[in-house]
């Protein structure tokens, strides 16, 4: 549903409370303000006690800040979720603090076997944020699917060290989706960071599909081939990195 009224919601709620499936879109309340936005949430997440799917849009809402999340947080404790999808590209205010807000939430969905997280243009998401997430992944066994975007966040090979830390966690795992696009020729992660999680990632003996995107960065072609070559038993693999012309 795409919402932008509050009468609107309220309707819907009443004739679809007892779906256990729910897909949102909250990107047209980008002219609304935080209170406005707070309130959308709530009632959207507060009818619902067996949901499995959640599916929600925030696209370029400002107001998408520490005490919006923080309440989103709050209803996402109360489900048992099998699959999770967030959208928060472009969201300006969206920080680390935000993504800690989710790990408290999201860690402890033992049921969860799909995670989706766009973050791109969240240039407030550091490697601090990029911990917070790789915090979840010790409680999260049954995962089968990540997938998260971080196209033109503040991250550097820092962040991937700690991805790389908890990775191996995953033991269930088999479609992976990581991409570290940058528009920004200073936002580096020097190759040793790459390595590191290649390292983590290759021993996930179930993986089936690899996708990793660190467009923007050149690299020597020789330090990229060798990183293609740590994923030849993996069915399905794109692995996107420039090679630097000199």
């Amino acid at each position: 549903f795409f919402l932008n009224r509050e009468d609107d919601l309220k309707s819907l709620l009443k004739i679809y409370h007892h779906v256990s499936a729910l897909k949102l879109d909250f990107s047209s309340l980008a002219s609304q303000p935080e209170d406005v936005v707070k309130r959308f949430i709530e009632y959207s997440l507060q009818q619902y006690n067996n949901l499995w799917k959640l599916d929600l849009e925030f696209r370029n809402l400002s107001t998408i800040n520490r005490a919006t999340v923080e309440t989103l947080s709050i209803y996402l404790q109360k489900y048992d979720l099998i699959s999770c999808e967030l959208n928060f590209r472009g969201c300006t205010n969206f920080d680390d603090d935000c993504l800690n807000h989710l790990k408290a939430s999201l860690k402890n969905q033992k049921s969860l076997r799909i995670l989706r997280l766009n973050l791109s243009d969240c240039k407030k998401v550091t490697d601090k944020g990029l911990n917070a997430i790789s915090q979840m992944f010790p409680t999260l066994s049954l995962l089968e699917e990540l997938n998260i975007i971080f196209d033109d966040c503040s991250i550097t090979e820092k962040g991937l060290f700690w991805l790389k830390n908890t990775m191996p966690a995953l033991l269930a795992l088999k479609k992976l989706y990581l991409s570290f696009y940058t528009s920004e020729q200073d936002m580096n992660i020097n190759f040793q960071g790459i390595k590191a999680l290649g390292d983590a990632i290759s021993g996930l003996i179930f993986l089936e599909v690899l996708d990793l995107n660190f467009s923007g960065r050149e690299y020597p072609l020789k330090q990229i081939e060798e990183f293609n070559a740590m994923f030849k038993s993996i069915k399905h693999c794109n692995i996107r990195l420039t090679p630097a012309l000199f």
